[in-house]
């Protein structure tokens, strides 16, 4: 029980001490993950209190981490910027992903309009509405300029930056996309503002740092081969930052992989004799792809969140999630390729 006891606290202790010391500090929402890896580092603790096993030499391990993790006491202070900060990551989570549906649905209708690669579309789009985000690694602040993908793939150079094509061809295709996105995404409702992250105060910023000592303290007093194992990085800069983190988002599509796919699945609609738009087909297979190897067909029909999220796009085929059903209970569905989806 012991070793299990170790490495489990060993990988939800891990980041109260850091090894990287960069000079900058760790960000409120870094302190709000700390917390809550030692909040559930103190649930398994008193789990394997409450119930004993193992050795005489086991339970005096165990023992000896709950004593040492109730040095660390929670006041109703940090405890309600914690509950501020959940709030806000959840909020932007949300956010988030309602804005990732908006953006890529309307930069394929875009890619299909002017047969201009999908990803510069999404990362145009990205950089105009929402400025502030850390798109894949790659901080886009500003116009995208001479930053355009050639028909095939390219290769990615320089942390995610692309090959540009002739600037010439590179200009014609901004001038095309700006005034699209100046008609379109101006009046586009759909993507919602980045909520704004709580401000906190002197006293409040004090009182995590506070918190972070405690914290520091009661890993020093875990049983010592534990406390070695967590507490790799003491001489660390611990100063809390009253900044927030870079809001990031990582783009999951390859943009000819996709249309390849989007493609396929709308030639496979047409082998089961039924008509599905590129732009529809688009909306279903990045909503419904990743679950249609655990749900039935009928299963589709008791998903409010998915009717839900196709009330939000009029321009699609209102009566795609339809088509869908009876396309994969088709019995051309399940011959040869089917997109690496099995469905009974």
């Amino acid at each position: 029980m012991a070793a299990v006891c170790f490495k489990r606290l060993r990988l939800l202790l891990r980041h109260v001490f850091h090894a990287d010391d960069t000079g900058k500090g760790i960000s409120i929402s870094e302190v709000s993950s700390i917390v809550s890896d030692v909040r559930q580092a103190r649930l398994f603790v008193q789990a394997c209190v409450d119930a004993p096993q193992g050795t005489a030499n086991d339970r005096r391990f165990v023992q000896a981490c709950a004593k040492a993790m109730t040095l660390y006491k929670e006041c109703d202070e940090v405890n309600a910027i914690l509950k501020a900060v959940k709030k806000y990551k959840t909020d932007t989570a949300i956010c988030f992903h309602m804005n990732t549906t908006v953006i890529n649905t309307l930069s394929f209708k875009l890619h299909l309009h002017f047969d201009t690669p999908f990803e510069y579309i999404q990362r145009r789009i990205w950089a105009k509405k929402l400025p502030e985000v850390d798109y894949d690694g790659c901080v886009i602040s500003g116009p995208i300029q001479r930053r355009i993908w050639p028909k095939k793939l390219p290769e990615v150079e320089n942390g995610g930056c692309v090959i540009s094509r002739p600037h010439d061809e590179n200009n014609m295709a901004n001038i095309l996309i700006d005034m699209e996105i100046d008609m379109e995404i101006d009046k586009e409702l759909r993507i919602m503002p980045l909520p704004i992250p709580p401000l906190f105060n002197a006293y409040q910023i004090l009182q995590l740092q506070s918190c972070v000592q405690q914290l520091h303290y009661m890993c020093l007093q875990l049983p010592e081969e534990l406390s070695r194992a967590v507490c790799t990085g003491i001489y660390a800069d611990y100063t809390i930052s009253p900044n927030f983190s870079p809001n990031r988002f990582v783009y999951v599509y390859q943009g000819e992989y996709l249309c390849e796919i989007v493609q396929h699945l709308a030639d496979k609609a047409l082998e089961c004799g039924i008509a599905i738009d590129q732009y529809s087909a688009f909306w279903i297979y990045c909503h419904l792809n990743h679950i249609l190897s655990e749900w039935e067909a009928e299963s589709l029909d008791s998903d409010d969140s998915i009717l839900h999220d196709l009330w939000r796009f009029p321009e699609i085929d209102q009566n795609v999630i339809g088509k869908f059903q009876a396309m994969i209970r088709h019995a051309n569905w399940n011959k040869g390729d089917t997109l690496c989806v099995s469905v009974d």
